[in-house]
């Protein structure tokens, strides 16, 4: 993720992914979470920063500022180890906090250069694992504030819609494991192994035109976190596809295919 207008513009030849997404037509639903203007600008960067849990919920593993922010590394959380072993902070998380044994930095540098500084954030999310808890929450707006008041551990919950979770029917999931197989822009292999029925998010967007199949089944897509993807997955060891493939782009592209062959012929013809 960049803070800087110039370096987000370079995501797309670059094939760097970044919360404001590869191009300047920033997705609605990012935008709100972020309160982000044009070309990824956003009056809370330094808020953002400090509280942490939004940008590590997207993913956002390392961070490009400039000097004015301060160094990043005072900003420290409350150490967590997971039954598994997995280090995250607890809240609160700030620059205020006293150092101790305890707490420790959440960014790391990792690149200094004039005016550029880059850093690694210790606290992201992969970009897919598994939750244990589901809550309703069902706008934008309430996703923030509850992120912003550390009400929501996004490593361990995420957030669907009433609507969603009714038709889910159940809020508890059991722990498993996830491994990206393979990654590419129309396509994304997983393999996954849940104890029980478990709840799979995919730190991508939620977008129209993907689907998802369950050892070659279709299975439903749930918009999870306000802007990313989600799926329930049975017990059990499991492959799981998530596929781009816009049925309406599709049947526009062989209508557009077959009047331009119906011209050709006319034209021949004539």
């Amino acid at each position: 993720m960049t803070l800087k207008i110039p370096y987000s513009l370079l995501a797309m030849p670059h094939g760097i992914s970044t919360v404001d997404g590869y191009d300047t037509l920033m997705p609605h639903d990012y935008g709100k979470l972020l309160n982000m203007r044009a070309f990824g600008y956003s009056d809370e960067w330094p808020s953002l920063i400090e509280n942490n849990l939004i940008l590590s919920m997207l993913n956002a593993k390392y961070l490009i500022v400039d000097p004015s922010y301060g160094n990043l590394e005072d900003i420290r959380g409350l150490v967590k180890y997971s039954h598994s072993g997995e280090m995250t902070f607890a809240a609160p998380i700030s620059n205020k906090v006293p150092f101790s044994g305890d707490y420790a930095p959440i960014y790391k540098k990792i690149f200094e250069k004039d005016d550029i500084f880059a850093y690694e954030n210790l606290n992201v999310l992969p970009r897919v694992y598994g939750v244990t808890k589901l809550k309703a929450t069902d706008t934008i707006n309430d996703l923030r504030v509850n992120l912003y008041a550390f009400q929501k551990d996004p490593h361990r919950e995420a957030a669907v819609s009433s609507k969603d979770l009714k038709e889910i029917g159940k809020t508890d999931f059991s722990d498993g494991k996830v491994k990206i197989l393979k990654y590419s822009p129309n396509i994304v292999s997983i393999e996954a192994d849940f104890n029980g029925a478990g709840f799979l998010v995919l730190s991508d967007q939620f977008y129209p035109g993907w689907k998802a199949y369950i050892d070659g089944k279709q299975t439903k897509i749930y918009k999870t976190n306000g802007v990313l993807r989600g799926i329930v997955v049975p017990p059990g060891g499991h492959e799981v596809i998530f596929r781009y493939s816009p049925g309406k782009i599709y049947a526009a592209m062989a209508f557009s295919g077959t009047l331009l062959a119906g011209l050709l012929v006319l034209w021949l013809f004539s």
